[in-house]
This record gives C-alpha cells, sequence and structure tokens, in this order.
C-alpha cells in the first residue's frame, strides 16, 4: 500500500511588519493619486503650483486621470442658460426639432446619470469643438423619425446654439424668478448638415 503525500506545511503567519509592508506599494500608489488630483483640481496657488500642474499634466492625461476645469459658480457665475438645438428637414417636408437635455427639468437621478452628456452638449456648441458637428449631425439624421411617421429621409439638419440672458442680481435684490432665463429667445446657427456634405 503507497502511503500518501504529506499535507503542505501552512505558510507561515506574517509578522505585523511584514503584513504592513506587503501593503506598502498600494498605499504608496493610492496616496500618489490623491496627491496628484489635489494638484490637478485646486485653483492656482502661485507660480509653483502652476509648474506643478504643468509638469505632471502628460501623467493625468495618460491615466485618464485628469478632472477637466471645475469652474463651477463662483467667482464668475453663468450669464446665459444655453443648449443646442436642431432642425431637421425630411424629403416630404416635414420638420422635427431636437434639443439637447433640459437640465431643469431633469430629476436627480437624471442628472447624475447623463451628467457627462450635459458637459458634451455644453461644449460641442463651441468653435473649438467643431470636428465633432458633423457627426452630430449625421447620427441626428439617422435617430430622429419624422413626426408624422413615414419614409421620409433626411434631407437636412441645422445645428443651432440657443440661449437665454440671465438677468444680474443686484445686491439685496429678489431672487430672479425662473421664467425670464428659460426664454430661448436667441439663436445662432452654426452647422447645416446635408446627405452629400463631407
Amino acid at each position: 500500500m503507497t502511503a500518501l503525500p504529506a499535507p503542505p506545511s501552512p505558510a507561515p503567519e506574517r509578522t505585523p511588519a511584514e503584513a504592513l509592508a506587503a501593503r506598502a506599494p498600494l498605499r504608496i500608489l493610492i496616496a500618489a493619486v490623491g496627491a496628484l488630483i489635489l494638484i490637478d483640481v485646486t485653483p492656482s496657488l502661485g507660480a509653483v503650483h502652476d509648474s506643478l500642474r504643468q509638469g505632471i499634466d502628460p501623467i493625468m492625461d495618460v491615466t485618464g486621470l485628469w478632472q477637466g476645469t471645475w469652474q463651477l459658480f463662483a467667482p464668475n457665475v453663468d450669464k446665459m442658460n444655453v443648449r443646442v438645438e436642431a432642425e431637421i428637414v425630411f424629403s416630404d417636408g416635414q420638420r422635427a426639432v431636437w434639443h439637447s437635455p433640459d437640465w431643469p427639468r431633469l430629476s436627480s437621478w437624471q442628472r447624475f446619470v447623463l451628467f457627462r452628456h450635459q458637459e458634451y452638449y455644453d461644449n460641442i456648441r463651441l468653435d473649438d469643438s467643431k470636428l465633432a458637428w458633423r457627426p452630430l449631425a449625421r447620427h441626428l439624421a439617422r435617430t430622429v423619425s419624422p413626426p408624422l411617421g413615414g419614409d421620409a429621409v433626411p434631407e437636412r439638419v441645422t445645428l443651432k446654439r440657443v440661449w437665454a440672458q440671465i438677468p444680474k442680481l443686484e445686491a439685496g435684490a429678489e431672487p430672479v424668478p425662473p421664467g425670464p432665463y428659460e426664454r430661448f429667445d436667441r439663436e445662432f446657427t452654426f452647422y447645416t448638415w446635408t446627405p452629400g456634405a463631407p
């Protein structure tokens, strides 16, 4: 009868110092990531801070840690309420109007889930984003249906910036009711797509 092999001996227990040493690289990594993000998102504290931020910029971009700008409400509050609209004209004469999500009418959950979408629409209207205008127009041509149905195909998509001025709040004045800055009464056409357009 063959003897069974002996069970492996249990691994020796690590001492507290060895356990701490084993976790040290992870802790260092977490601290380094936290420090990079802190340097990146803190408003400018002077020339040394600006130099540090410039130095870590490639690391932030490559790792995906870059936070973007975090200019929320101060010191310069928004003075315009802006959204993107599109008019889609179909081959049978029908017209459909599409617009970016209406932020104030979204639920808290929708705002959380769609935050990056909102940032996309806020930035795509800018001239710096002109390379993205054609893909957006083509996407809308593919996804927006004629309002009355049918087989009509899109012949033109016109992208517009529409906005409303936010009234300046004077010191001691009553808060402005939402009505005036929800009237998108100003517009600018910034791109027109047709099926043959490059």
